[in-house]
Formats: C-alpha cells, sequence, structure tokens
C-alpha cells in the first residue's frame, strides 16, 4: 500500500479534489485560443471521428499525435454532455490543465510530506505551489500542464516511491517518461534528467534485489525502448505537421536558432532575472528554491541532481534558441522546473528555524501570490492584443521591453476592472532619452477598457444581475468554488488531525 495511514491518503485526496475545484470555478471556459491548443483539439476531433465510423482526415499537430492521447476523454465526454460540440468539447477540455495543475501540487504535498514527516508543512507547500507561482496562471493557459505533470510523476517514482519493484509501478514510470519527453517537441531537453531519473530507478532495484535474465530485459524494454520507439514515432507525426508547411522540424529549429556565441549566455540569464520573463520575477520562491539546491545536495542528492538537470536542460537548451521566451506569461518553458525546485526549497526551509529567513519565506511568497494573482485573471493573450495595435508586435519587444511587461500590463487592467472611470488610454510611447527626432511617427494609443473584464465567468461577470443563458453556468463554477472550499476545508482539518499525533 502507498501509504499505511488511510486519514493521510484522504488529506492527499481531498486536497486534489479541492485544488481542482478551486481551479475549476475560476475557468475562462475556453481553451482553444491558448497556444497550439486549437490544433490538438482539431487532431483530437479527427481521431473521434475515424472511431465513430465518420471518414475525415486527422492532421498532425505540431507536438504530434501523443499528447492529443490525454485530450480525447475530455473532447468525447464534450461531445456527449453537450448539444454543440464545439463549445462542449471547448469547455470539458478547459479543465484538463486545471486537474494536471491540481495533481502537480499534489505530488509536492506527497513528497515534502515524506521528506520532512509533517503533514502542516506538506499541505502548506502545496498552497504555496498552487496560489504563489506561475502554475495558477498555467492551469487556464495549459502548453506546459502534460510534461510538467509526468515529468514530476516520473521523479517521485523514481526517487520516493516506496515500493518500486511493483510492477503497476514500473510501468508507471515508463508510461510517465514516455509522455514527458514526447508531450512536447522540446521534450529532448528532458532527456538528461529522464535518463538521471532512469538510473536512480535502476540502482533501487538493484539494492533491493537481484533481479533475473528476464526481469532485467523486461526492465530495459519498459525503460528504455518503450519511450524511444513512442519518441521515434511521435516524432514522424511532428514532421507531417511541418510538412504540409513546407519545412522540416529541424529546419523550424535552426531558422531560430542564435548566431553569435554571447547570445546563449544572455538568454540563460535572462531565464532567471529578465523583468519581462524571469522566473525569479514570477515565481520568487524559486529564487529561495535555487539558493536551497546548495544544501539540499548534501541531504538530498538525487532530488538536487535531478532538479539541477531538469532546470540546465531547459535553461540551456532553449537559450540556443532566439525565441527563448514568447509572448505568453512569465517563463514559460521553465513550467517543469517550478515543482521541483518548490521541493527543494522545502526540504530545506523546513529546517531552518532562522525568523529572518522565515520573513524572506514570507515575502517570496507574498510576492509571488500578486504575480500568480494577476496572471490567472486575464488572458495572456490581451496583452499580444494592445500591442498589435499599438504596432509593438516584436519578439525583443515581448522579451525586454519594459513597457509591454504583463505584470504592469495586468495590473493596469487590474485597476480598470475596479475603477472603470478611470482613463483607460495606453500608448505605445517611449521616453526619448534626449531629442525626440522630426521624422519620428506619433505613438498610437488604444483604450484598454475593453479588455479590463477578467477571463473568469465566474470573476467577470459577478457585477452583473442579469446573466441571460450564462446564469446556469455562473452557478455551476460558484458552486465549484463552494465545494473546493469544503474540500480544502476537510484536508486542513485532516492534516491538523493528523499532526497533533505525530
Amino acid at each position: 500500500m502507498f501509504e499505511l495511514n488511510s486519514n493521510v491518503r484522504l488529506v492527499y485526496l481531498y486536497f486534489a479534489l479541492g485544488l481542482a475545484l478551486f481551479y475549476i470555478s475560476f475557468s475562462p471556459t475556453s481553451i482553444t485560443g491558448m497556444g497550439y491548443t486549437g490544433e490538438e483539439i482539431v487532431t483530437g476531433d479527427g481521431i473521434l471521428s475515424k472511431l465513430t465510423d465518420h471518414p475525415v482526415a486527422v492532421e498532425m499537430p505540431r507536438n504530434g499525435p501523443l499528447p492529443v492521447l490525454l485530450d480525447l476523454p475530455f473532447l468525447g465526454a464534450g461531445r456527449v454532455l453537450f448539444s454543440d460540440a464545439s463549445k462542449g468539447e471547448d469547455l470539458v477540455l478547459a479543465t484538463q490543465p486545471c486537474i494536471l495543475t491540481a495533481l502537480i501540487a499534489t505530488l509536492a504535498v506527497i513528497w515534502t510530506y515524506r521528506l520532512t514527516g509533517s503533514p502542516v508543512y506538506g499541505v502548506a507547500i502545496g498552497c504555496v505551489g498552487a496560489v504563489a507561482t506561475m502554475l495558477w496562471p498555467y492551469a487556464y493557459i495549459g502548453l506546459e500542464t502534460k510534461q510538467s505533470f509526468f515529468l514530476l510523476l516520473a521523479a517521485f517514482l523514481a526517487l520516493e516511491f516506496p515500493q518500486p519493484g511493483a510492477w503497476p509501478a514500473m510501468i508507471a514510470f515508463s508510461v510517465a517518461a514516455t509522455f514527458a519527453v514526447g508531450a512536447k517537441s522540446t521534450g529532448v531537453f528532458l532527456v538528461p534528467a529522464l535518463a538521471y531519473l532512469t538510473w536512480c530507478y535502476l540502482v533501487r532495484l538493484r539494492d533491493k534485489q537481484t533481479p533475473s535474465r528476464i526481469l532485467s530485459l523486461c526492465q530495459a524494454i519498459l525503460f528504455f525502448v518503450v519511450p524511444s520507439v513512442v519518441f521515434v514515432l511521435n516524432a514522424q507525426g511532428r514532421e507531417m505537421f511541418w510538412a504540409k508547411r513546407g519545412t522540416t522540424t529541424l529546419a523550424f529549429i535552426k531558422a531560430w536558432a542564435v548566431t553569435d556565441a554571447v547570445w546563449p549566455f544572455l538568454n540563460f540569464m535572462s531565464f532567471f532575472g529578465s523583468p519581462n520573463k524571469g522566473l525569479f520575477v514570477f515565481c520568487p520562491v524559486c529564487l529561495l528554491g535555487c539558493y536551497a539546491l546548495v544544501q539540499a545536495w548534501r541531504g538530498q542528492r538525487r532530488l538536487a541532481g535531478f532538479t539541477l538537470l531538469t532546470l540546465g536542460g531547459l535553461a540551456g537548451g532553449f537559450s540556443l534558441l532566439r525565441d527563448w521566451s514568447d509572448e505568453t506569461w512569465g517563463p514559460r518553458y521553465l513550467h517543469a522546473a517550478v515543482a521541483p525546485l518548490l521541493i527543494a526549497f522545502a526540504v530545506v526551509w523546513f529546517r531552518t528555524p532562522s525568523v529572518v529567513a522565515r520573513g524572506v519565506a514570507g515575502v517570496a511568497i507574498v510576492v509571488g501570490l500578486a504575480a500568480a494573482i494577476l496572471g490567472m485573471l486575464f488572458p495572456y493573450g490581451f496583452l499580444s492584443v494592445a500591442v498589435n495595435q499599438t504596432g509593438q508586435d516584436t519578439l525583443e519587444g515581448y522579451q525586454g521591453d519594459i513597457g509591454l511587461n504583463h505584470l504592469r500590463f495586468n495590473e493596469e487592467l487590474l485597476e480598470l476592472w475596479l475603477l472603470p472611470q478611470r482613463d483607460g488610454t495606453w500608448s505605445s510611447a517611449r521616453q526619448w532619452f534626449y531629442d525626440r527626432p522630426a521624422d519620428a511617427r506619433p505613438p498610437k494609443t488604444m483604450d484598454l477598457h475593453p479588455l479590463a473584464v477578467p477571463q473568469s465567468l465566474l470573476l467577470g461577470h459577478w457585477r452583473e444581475r442579469n446573466l441571460g443563458p450564462m446564469r446556469r453556468a455562473w452557478h455551476f463554477y460558484f458552486g465549484c468554488l463552494l465545494t473546493s472550499c469544503a474540500f480544502l476545508t476537510l484536508a486542513f482539518w485532516r492534516t491538523h488531525q493528523i499532526s497533533k499525533r505525530i
């Protein structure tokens, strides 16, 4: 059994259910417009139509068909539950990243509890990760949640699962590793971390027993052959996507490659400290997690090694590209490193009695909470809308122009939502350091009031008395919020009860 204490397992269950419903209650009700999700929905529709004897051509998405397999149950449920299949699919699929993000936070709770022995601290760290990091905004953006969940699951099974020799555990590790490396075309940057996890898993197995040749062969197939074969097959699907566009995956990547030796260093440093896209800006607690890795290397070397390989693989790999970040919220490509850094932070700071250290951690959590709230309130695409209308839509602008900072922009939208009487004029004007050139074009402006509406149906329409056809949906999400409070209260109460017995 995973946990001998059934009360502990109930804490995990209540926390996961409560957090998933909490995320869903603030859902934007749609996910089609988030990045490449629309492509995967089209592929999923094609697969479902094939299964129901409707011959249609199945178009491949840019990340291959593998991640679409996780979408099929949600798309199928949307078709069954709603008369309008397309709206139903979009609505139900929007809950998938909410559920995966809740599972990521729950794995952080389990892992922290196992390492510290404190259920209260485990749940506290899960709450920090859930609402004080970029995990919360990406519960609605999606894009990275599949890869992040399966990577963390594979790490937990390899490093902390109490019965690694059980066949269900080994099969689960193989599946998790396969999806972690194949869910996105950039999963190759996680190969060092996954190779390290595989080595750690095999070492744990050898420590418990000396396997027979047949067992060793089965383990080799599960841990090496299956992920490699699936990765290659999925790569063929990606090539089909790019072939329709007259190119290949490799050619597309080469077109975005850096062109000098200094560029990768600047990109790597920007991943952490950039005002527009820095991990430490959008997730300050991750700064403390990086600091904690030094001490974690002494007591939890395998956790520290996995975290470093994950963080280094993602930051180092993407630093070789000019598009090391895009128009989405914060350092999107480091999403998979947030939970490992959070766990490293938990293990080290749990044993830190210093009042100053705890105060620093408290400040980082509060700042992270503020950033996460700004990120979950409005779609990341609203900045793109404003930037396009004012003529500033450049990659360098998103990456480094402080005037296009997502935190500042969403703060402006929040102020306009709370105080709609304020002037909402937004300009692309920049501060000339000396004299403004005579031939400089006048800056474009736009009114931000139409964008100053939270993406959440629950928040965006709470002032309206007559909701019309949205009335039922609004009450559903409000019911999800109340139910989530009930489940989370149960989790906190049981956690308190367990802590009193320890």
